[in-house]
């Protein structure tokens, strides 16, 4: 896994510089993490994925700290919304184990559903 978080990041186009897509709009790089919102085990498996990808980013960075473009955007998706129970499944300490993990301000916690296609759009907007 490792190889293959160096070479996206290797494979950046532009590098540090600010990239921009055919149609002229700012070009983003984001990881895109899906989990079952009705499975708390889902999520702490994916935790620790994003846990090692955080912990590369890190090691990768080291020396340009203030280079925020080497730090992807993170979308955490809690899918299958609809088969959720009325109480919460995640606890307040998964929530700031991911807030943790969230220093550069890049982490972003949605819930959706591919079946309704609620929050969908929201996330590729």
């Amino acid at each position: 896994m490792q190889d293959a978080l160096q070479e996206i990041i290797q494979n950046k186009p532009g590098g540090a510089e600010e990239t921009r897509d055919s149609s002229g709009k700012k070009a983003y790089h984001a990881f895109i993490f899906v989990y079952n919102s009705a499975d708390r085990d889902s999520f702490l498996k994916l935790l620790k994925i994003i846990k090692s990808v955080v912990a590369f980013e890190e090691s990768y960075s080291k020396g340009r700290e203030d280079d925020d473009s080497l730090h992807a955007w993170m979308y955490v998706l809690g899918s299958k919304k609809y088969l959720k129970p009325p109480s919460q499944v995640l606890t307040e300490q998964d929530l700031v184990d991911l807030q943790e993990l969230n220093s550069h301000d890049k982490i972003d916690l949605k819930e959706v559903s591919a079946l309704t296609a609620y929050g969908i759009k929201d996330v590729f907007d």
